[in-house]
């Protein structure tokens, strides 16, 4: 049987430099969600990046009285997380899946080596 590719080989941020996307592939973590789960919290320290599959994610920010703001409505083949680009960064929101789905986390790490 053929083997597939996998599925974000063709994503735009690897398809300039499929070394990079050799390099690190091995490190990717495939997790499905169900709807309500969350991916990040507020404050959490910043250790990996997200790229959507499938599914919705809302990205909330709580003001100081207590109110929600959804600063973000992902879907597939969005990224966010990108404070984990910076070391000792922290996340600035809450993640949520919107619907059950499916993503790719990749450890900053890996992507700042």
């Amino acid at each position: 049987p053929t083997q597939s590719a996998h599925p974000l080989v063709d994503h735009p941020i690897f398809t300039q430099d499929l070394d990079f996307w050799n390099n690190f592939s091995s490190a990717l973590v495939h997790k499905n969600y169900a709807r309500g789960e969350m991916l990040a919290h507020h404050g959490d320290v910043a250790d990996k990046i997200w790229i959507i599959l499938s599914g919705w994610v809302k990205l909330v920010r709580q003001t100081p009285d207590g109110r929600e703001t959804i600063i973000g409505l992902c879907t597939t083949d969005d990224i966010f997380g990108e404070a984990s680009l910076f070391q000792h960064g922290h996340y600035p929101y809450y993640a949520e899946m919107l619907s059950a789905g499916r993503c790719v986390s990749i450890p900053s790490s890996v992507l700042r080596e």
